[in-house]
C-alpha cells in the first residue's frame, strides 16, 4: 500500500487543510481493517508543508493504533522530512515527532515480522505547537527517537535497512546522535550483534548540506567517540547476506 497524500502545489482552496486532515483520518481508519496488509510506504511531506496544526494528537493516537493491528506487516518505508529552504525558509529540514511516535508501537510487534524498513529523517523536530513558539520537549523527543531505533534495529527478520539523516553542514542532528547512542548500548547489550543475522541491503546516510564535495569519511580505528559509528559497522560486518551497503556519513 502505498499512501500519497494531496500536495498544496496541485490543489488550493479554502478548505484545504481540512483534505488533508481528512485523507489522514482515513488513512488511520483504514488500517484498522488492514489486517493482512504487508507493505506500508508513506510520505508524509505534505503535512510538515502545511506545517500540521489542523492534526491533534489523537489523529496520531489512531494511527498508532490501527497500525498495531496490521500484524503481518513486512515492509515499511516512511519519509518524514521537508527541507525548509524549498519552501523559502530556513536552512534546515524539520520532521514530526508525534508521526514518529505513533509508529513506535506497530514496529515493537512487528519485531519478528518485519523485514524491509526505511526512514528519511529532517533535522529538527516541528511539534504540533511549533508555529505558536511554544518550546519543543527536547527530552520526549531524544526518548522517542531512541525508542524507535531500538525497536527497529531489534527486529529479528531484517532484510533490508535504510536510515538517511538530512544533515546541515557537519552538525549532527539530535536524531542521529539518538541513533549512534542506540547502536552503541545494543552493540554492548548483544555481544557485538545484530537479532538479525539475514540482512542483504543497507543504507546509512548522513551528510551535510551545502558544504561542497560528499565524501566517504573513514572510520576511526584507535578511538570510539560519542558521534563513532564504529559499533554500528561491527555489528554490520557480521553480516554474512549481505549484498548491498551504502555507508556515506560525515564526521563519523
Amino acid at each position: 500500500l502505498v499512501i500519497k497524500f494531496p500536495t498544496g502545489k496541485v490543489h488550493r482552496s479554502g478548505d484545504w487543510e481540512d483534505e488533508l486532515r481528512d485523507s489522514f483520518i482515513y488513512l488511520a481508519l483504514g488500517l484498522e481493517r488492514a489486517v493482512n496488509l504487508v507493505e506500508l510506504i508513506v510520505d508524509f511531506t505534505p503535512f510538515l508543508m502545511e506545517k500540521c496544526n489542523f492534526l491533534s494528537q489523537n489523529n496520531f493516537n489512531t494511527l498508532s493504533a490501527s497500525l498495531c493491528r496490521c500484524t503481518k506487516l513486512k515492509r515499511l518505508e516512511i519519509v518524514n522530512c521537508l527541507d525548509e529552504r524549498q519552501q523559502g525558509g530556513a536552512n534546515f529540514s524539520i520532521y514530526s515527532p508525534a508521526f514518529l511516535a505513533a509508529l513506535i508501537p506497530a514496529i515493537e510487534r512487528g519485531v519478528s515480522t518485519l523485514e524491509r524498513i526505511s526512514f528519511v529523517f529532517g533535522e529538527e523536530p516541528f511539534t504540533l505547537n511549533s508555529s505558536s513558539g511554544s518550546s519543543v520537549d527536547n527530552d520526549n523527543t531524544i526518548s522517542q527517537s531512541s525508542d524507535l531505533f531500538r525497536m527497529i534495529l531489534l527486529c529479528n527478520k531484517l532484510k533490508e535497512l535504510s536510515f538517511i539523516f538530512s544533515e546541515r553542514g557537519v552538525h549532527h542532528s539530535s536524531l542521529f546522535k539518538s541513533f549512534i547512542r542506540v547502536t552503541r548500548d545494543i552493540h554492548s547489550e548483544m555481544e557485538g550483534k545484530l537479532p538479525s543475522s539475514s540482512i542483504e541491503k543497507l543504507t546509512l546516510r548522513c551528510v551535510g548540506r551545502g558544504e561542497g564535495d560528499y565524501a566517504m569519511k573513514v572510520i576511526p580505528k584507535s578511538k570510539a567517540d560519542q558521534l563513532s559509528i564504529a559499533p554500528f559497522m561491527g555489528m554490520i560486518s557480521k553480516q554474512l547476506n549481505l549484498d548491498m551497503s551504502n555507508v556515506i556519513v560525515d564526521g563519523c
